[in-house]
């Protein structure tokens, strides 16, 4: 209840609005009713070369991020790990470890 008051909010509902714009998800459901638990969609599974792909499609679109994730479906968060990590260590950096 903290963030509501910090952030000025009136209801759950807006602060759920902001989360699912933010992360791009467009499957949030809830149980209805006060105090309403968030289920967010399972993420898709993205292989290495579809990564990659992404990527590539980032850097040679002048690095627009809205552009890359309504593209592939993908959310910023998740997208923005990808990034920093093949900034970081190239595509040994995907990989899982």
């Amino acid at each position: 209840m903290k963030i509501f008051k910090r952030l000025g909010l009136r209801s759950n509902r807006q602060l759920r609005v902001w989360i699912k714009m933010y992360n791009g998800h467009k499957d949030f459901r809830s149980t209805g009713g006060q105090g309403s638990e968030i289920y967010l969609t399972k993420l898709r599974s993205i292989t290495l070369e579809e990564q990659i792909e992404i990527i590539i499609y980032y850097i040679a679109n002048s690095k627009d991020y809205g552009a890359t994730t309504e593209n592939y479906r993908v959310s910023y968060p998740r997208m923005y790990n990808w990034v920093r990590k093949y900034e970081a260590e190239g595509v040994d950096g995907l990989s899982d470890k």
